[in-house]
């Protein structure tokens, strides 16, 4: 019987062993020397990983928002079991850095620390990155950010970021660093002066001197090369401040941040073209009250993005949800950073009425694209079908999943409800699926 494994070929055994779940391919491996370096080749990782996106289980990965090292992996389905994996976080990782920034997309998890926790004082923009595979337990140190000015101390530095995600156009796993900083000569309005990273002194003091437009500082990690490509986009910024509640991500190949003060823009680079843009999130989206703009919330489903609007008034349900789309690409390489004409376009698609179902806070989404929102008064989930307008009950008495268990909301005006009796949902869901991918990393 060996004898006739070992000659299958190996489109043959493609075929066969790509059906396999995760778990039993980790223990083929140990069936023979030729299929443990099979498993392991990117061709049939790429077969697998399509297989069972389509076919085998798939997961949900819980974030606590409270505890960030906090994770669960559950199956997408009805009962919402926990995985036997179990997602900790390396304890080498958590014991390094206090706030760790969590980017999970197609079975990887980017690790990275939060840069807004460190000192002022903190020379370089960027420390380590880490890619994780949770399910095989292997752990791969991406290379650090190449070619970041030794004088771009954190005072010229006005934000940095990150973003992950996975390209299907590419079948690879890309990590976006960004910084908008000042890369200008420092202007004095005379000569004399002792010239201190910007700084001008004088009488024993120091001050800030005006410095020319801002500039951006971008690189581009792919997977498959072990190697960033690094961009320097002078005088191209938009206004403002990265919106840290929005979590970072990557469509088709477009790396997309949210921004901060007055009505916020979605800020992309696209990977695959080298082009910086700004996307106008639709007005009508917005909330308003006491004359301040609430930002809608935002979800990535698949390789798109949502947008949804929610009245304030608590005893409404209405949801109005708009589908961001990709406009004509050869227009788009004729356009500039404050372009906004057909790079992207929001399409509005729905407007239903959740009625008595569902607290319109976003939680998540499942694989099959549907939204998850809490219900109402109670610790359930439902999940809301886009395309059909259904809402569907999907998750029972969520409380006992962490450890802090349930945590009282507040209503719109931001004090605690006690009559409502709004219940948090202290926790984020996103898709998840097994992958190979790091199968060759280091073993945790």
């Amino acid at each position: 019987m060996r004898s006739h494994i070992s000659t299958l070929p190996d489109s043959m055994l493609a075929e066969i062993l790509k059906r396999l779940s995760l778990k039993t391919l980790l223990i083929c491996r140990s069936v023979q020397k030729s299929w443990y370096h099979f498993l392991q080749t990117p061709h049939f990782t790429n077969l697998h990983f399509t297989y069972q996106q389509i076919n085998l289980n798939k997961y949900l990965l819980f974030k606590d928002i409270f505890e960030n090292h906090v994770l669960s992996l559950r199956y997408d389905d009805e009962k919402c079991k926990e995985s036997r994996v179990k997602p900790e976080i390396p304890p080498a990782l958590s014991a390094k850095h206090e706030k760790l920034k969590l980017l999970s997309s197609f079975g990887l998890i980017c690790l990275h620390c939060d840069a807004t926790s460190f000192p002022r004082c903190v020379k370089y923009a960027f420390f380590d990155i880490y890619l994780w595979n949770p399910i095989v337990r292997k752990l791969k140190r991406v290379p650090d950010v190449p070619g970041i000015p030794a004088r771009l101390f954190s005072s010229r530095i006005y934000w940095r970021n990150l973003a992950f995600g996975y390209v299907p156009e590419i079948n690879d796993y890309v990590v976006v660093a960004i910084i908008s900083f000042n890369d200008g000569d420092v202007s004095y309005d005379d000569d004399d002066h002792d010239d201190y990273d910007g700084l001008r002194y004088s009488n024993n003091t120091f001050s800030v001197v005006k410095r020319e437009a801002r500039s951006l500082f971008i690189c581009v990690y792919r997977l498959s090369t072990n190697l960033w490509k690094k961009i320097i986009r002078k005088d191209e910024y938009p206004f403002g401040e990265i919106d840290t509640s929005f979590e970072p991500v990557v469509v088709n190949g477009t790396a997309i941040w949210r921004m901060m003060y007055g009505i916020p823009d979605l800020l992309y680079y696209d990977t695959m073209e080298d082009l910086l843009g700004i996307i106008r999130v639709p007005t009508e989206a917005y909330n308003r009250r006491w004359s301040n703009l609430i930002p809608p919330p935002m979800a990535l489903l698949g390789q798109s993005i949502v947008c949804f609007n929610k009245d304030l008034d608590f005893q409404e349900s209405g949801l109005y949800i708009w589908t961001l789309k990709e406009g004509d690409k050869r227009r788009r390489k004729l356009k500039n950073v404050h372009s906004r004409g057909e790079m992207y376009f929001w399409e509005k698609k729905i407007c239903v009425g959740l009625e008595e179902s569902a607290r319109l806070d976003f939680v998540g989404s499942r694989n099959n694209g549907e939204l998850i929102f809490p219900k109402l008064y109670q610790c359930h989930l439902v999940s809301y079908n886009v395309e059909k307008g259904e809402v569907n009950d999907f998750v029972q008495f969520w409380y006992k999943w962490f450890s802090h268990g349930i945590a009282r909301g507040k209503n719109h005006y931001g004090f605690e409800d006690r009559k409502l009796d709004i219940i948090a949902v202290p926790f984020s869901v996103h898709p998840f699926v097994e992958s190979l991918v790091l199968l060759d990393g280091d073993s945790l």
